[in-house]
């Protein structure tokens, strides 16, 4: 064995000498050296694929290769650095071809809906929805591609509807509209909204369309609950009324129809403001107001142009009371009236 040479196959090598009872000899001397190992050329990654692991390129090392979605592996998916005299893998790069994934049909846009987000249309793959302001969400937000033979979603299609009442609490800002809108609502009903806002605030209503059966299809506007007996407003017709603000930081929406004609019904945007004082009075039709303070103790003086009468007090006053502000007696409105002159017989 006398100039014979050994290499390990890794950084470790165990040497064992044994010897029997009948007798000895001259021994052996050995050199040992250390050295780095030849290794395989790094084989790369398939395109539209990538490396499950790689544990080096030495010898007896393995890379475990994997493909991209709608691709499958053509070749050996593991590959090994082979020992020897020269360092090469024991099968060539794979492959990743492209495949037609069969997938769920488009299921579409839900009416006054919308996609957050869509991940596609193969298994395993999610579509999420929302629906537009004013709009509650019916069925499933998020809807999946099931896996199996036939491709289907795991929800139906949601809807979003307009609905009879609802309560909004401590929301900035929102819609509300008539029950089906934009479509005629429906009759016999008595829907009612409640908005709730931060203590300290109040509520601004303000009219984006307005269309019932005049006197007998109403909107009403409370300030506060119904039971507080506070009637902001008293609204039916076709014409878009002015916004309405509240001097409480809760408002309540009642909507009362009758049992024969229907129409389109209201669209309303509400927000929410910090009260520091009372909202501008206005000015009467036909009239006129002097005064512009509206701060807690100011007051403004109303009167009517020639022709018409001061319906409600001429003088009001700006009230504090903790953080609600409002005027005391409500501002007043100016009624035509006729002269009818009697001539003399």
């Amino acid at each position: 064995m006398r100039g014979l040479t050994l290499s390990s196959t890794s950084n470790q090598l165990w040497l064992e000498f044994n010897s029997d009872s009948e007798g000895t000899d001259e021994g052996f001397q050995l050199v040992y050296t250390s050295f780095e190992l030849s290794h395989c050329e790094d084989p790369g990654i398939p395109q539209f694929g990538y490396k499950i692991s790689d544990q080096g390129h030495f010898a007896g090392s393995t890379i475990i290769y994997g493909c991209n979605p709608g691709y499958t592996l053509h070749g050996s998916s593991l590959l090994k650095c082979m020992t020897g005299e020269r360092r090469a893998w024991d099968y060539p790069l794979p492959s990743c071809i492209g495949f037609e994934l069969s997938h769920c049909e488009d299921p579409g846009i839900p009416q006054f809906g919308y996609k957050i987000s869509d991940q596609g249309h193969f298994a395993g793959s999610t579509i999420i929805y929302g629906c537009n302001p004013g709009y509650t969400l019916h069925g499933s937000s998020l809807l999946k591609c099931m896996t199996g033979e036939r491709r289907a979603w795991d929800y139906p299609l949601p809807s979003c509807i307009a609905e009879c009442g609802g309560r909004f609490k401590g929301e900035s800002s929102g819609r509300i509209l008539s029950p089906g809108y934009p479509f005629p609502y429906d009759n016999n009903l008595r829907c009612m909204w409640m908005i709730e806002v931060d203590p300290g605030n109040i509520v601004s209503l303000q009219f984006l369309a307005f269309d019932t059966e005049a006197s007998h299809d109403i909107l009403r506007v409370w300030d506060g609950p119904p039971e507080n007996e506070m009637l902001l407003k008293e609204i039916s017709g076709s014409l878009i009324p002015e916004g309405i603000h509240s001097t409480l930081n809760i408002v309540t929406i009642q909507f009362d129809t009758d049992f024969y004609i229907s129409k389109s019904g209201f669209a309303i945007q509400f927000s929410s403001s910090v009260a520091t004082a009372c909202r501008d009075p206005g000015v009467p039709m036909n009239g006129t107001r002097n005064g512009d303070g509206r701060e807690p103790g100011d007051t403004v003086v109303f009167q009517c142009d020639p022709g018409y009468e001061l319906q409600g007090e001429e003088r009001i006053t700006c009230i504090q009371v903790e953080n609600r502000y409002f005027w005391q007696p409500s501002p007043p409105v100016c009624i035509g009236y006729s002269h009818v002159r009697y001539l003399e017989p």
